[in-house]
């Protein structure tokens, strides 16, 4: 249940659920890092101690992440170099 809370709260900031209050996307990187640093640091501190399944559901949820955070700060740093190339 902590891993799948972490990671839907992750997924939230990486812009996969709308926000309840508005009904958009939220984007926060900053916070979705946190969260899947949090992961990560449950994975170190269980490591050895997890049935193999939930290591591997660890390791996926993980994995799927951080490419999601990595495809979304490209993202973000693309719209802000066309926007700053947009300015005069």
């Amino acid at each position: 249940m902590l891993i799948n809370f972490v990671a839907q709260n992750a997924a939230m900031m990486l812009g996969a659920y709308p926000d309840p209050r508005t009904g958009q996307g939220m984007v926060d990187l900053e916070g979705a890092r946190e969260m899947i640093d949090m992961l990560d640091a449950l994975r170190e501190g269980t490591r050895d101690n997890l049935a193999a399944e939930d290591e591997k559901l660890l390791l996926d949820v993980i994995g799927s992440l951080k490419l999601s955070f990595m495809e979304m700060t490209k993202a973000a740093s693309k719209a802000m170099q066309e926007k700053a190339k947009a300015r005069p």
